[in-house]
C-alpha cells in the first residue's frame, strides 16, 4: 500500500516494499519477496540480527 508510512532507514531509491504486519519476521517477508535471506537488514539500516524490532504498520525496503 503506497500510503503506509516508510521505514526511515530504507535504502535511498528503493522500488519494492513490504508492510509489516503481525506475525511478520525477517524470514517470512524476504520468503514472499523472493529475496536472499539477510537482504531486509542489509536494505534497512537499524535493524537487528533477529528482526525483532520490526514496526507494526511500516514499510520496509525489499
Amino acid at each position: 500500500n503506497g500510503n503506509d508510512p516508510k521505514y526511515p532507514n530504507a535504502a535511498a531509491g528503493c522500488t519494492s516494499w513490504h508492510t509489516v504486519v503481525s506475525g511478520d519476521g525477517c524470514w517470512a517477508i524476504e520468503n514472499a519477496a523472493g529475496v536472499p535471506s539477510g537482504t531486509l537488514q542489509r536494505l534497512n539500516s537499524g535493524l537487528d540480527a533477529n528482526c525483532s524490532n520490526l514496526w507494526l504498520g511500516y514499510a520496509y525496503c525489499v
